[in-house]
């Protein structure tokens, strides 16, 4: 029964941006990019970013690199299966977007959340550019949205301008939500970022990070600005030693 629970929410899930994509104008959300295979391969075209529904590319990535396809994606303004391809994450190192953006596929589970994505699997998601190179990485969970909420994709649209995702931290080939995660264990090797985090150089990321955060009282990104300024002093500690 579980097995076919599981079979039943799969097929559900991979049409759930193909049938019905709630746009007015589909080929606007496909933009120039690369995607990089694990076999060396380089894919060229436009690729499907719509961060109100981040299935289209969280677990799949959909593009088009004909004429035909993007003519019919502007004439018919959704996705027909002879004029789209896909590819499954688990084949993809990661994908470029217009030169400026980065999504990495990472083995995760949400498991902030029951569903799907709570089932471990490679994703896409895309790397935060602030943090400078090194052991740490942070990445963004896009939310989407969920029609049967009962409102339009513009009202809950505007919902998610605010806080449209949550932050992922990576360190050791494992990537965790900031909410399921003890920051001091990925920073106590390095003395000195460890001895400012502890004096609370960090604005509030260690007064009230554990309590407000994990218990959902405040969103990621209100935090945003000083982890990122706590990954890079600690990624830069450990390039210094290096």
């Amino acid at each position: 029964m579980k097995k076919l629970f599981l079979l039943v929410c799969v097929f559900c899930y991979s049409l759930s941006y193909s049938q019905e994509n709630y746009r007015d104008n589909l080929i606007d959300y496909f933009h120039e990019g690369v995607i990089y295979l694990e076999n060396g391969e380089e894919i060229k075209g436009k690729i499907l970013i719509d961060e109100l529904f981040p299935n289209c590319f969280r677990n799949m990535i959909y593009y088009i690199n004909t004429p035909e396809e993007e003519d019919f994606i502007i004439r018919k303004n959704k996705l027909k299966k002879k004029f789209y391809k896909k590819i499954k994450p688990k084949k993809v190192l990661y994908m470029t977007i217009e030169n400026e953006r980065k999504f990495v596929s990472i083995k995760y589970a949400d498991l902030t959340q029951l569903g799907l994505n709570s089932i471990p699997a490679r994703r896409m998601f895309e790397e935060m550019d602030e943090v400078s190179e090194g052991p740490i990485k942070l990445y963004k969970d896009y939310k989407g949205i969920y029609l049967e909420d009962g409102k339009t994709v513009d009202e809950l649209g505007k919902e998610l301008v605010l806080h449209p995702y949550k932050i992922l931290i990576y360190k050791d080939g494992k990537l965790k939500s900031i909410r399921n995660v003890k920051l001091q264990d990925y920073i106590m090797d390095q003395a000195e970022v460890f001895k400012k985090y502890e004096a609370e150089r960090y604005g509030d990321l260690t007064e009230d990070f554990s309590t407000l955060v994990k218990s959902g009282l405040k969103e990621d990104d209100y935090y945003e600005d000083d982890l990122i300024r706590l990954v890079n002093d600690y990624n830069e500690a450990v390039s210094e030693k290096n």
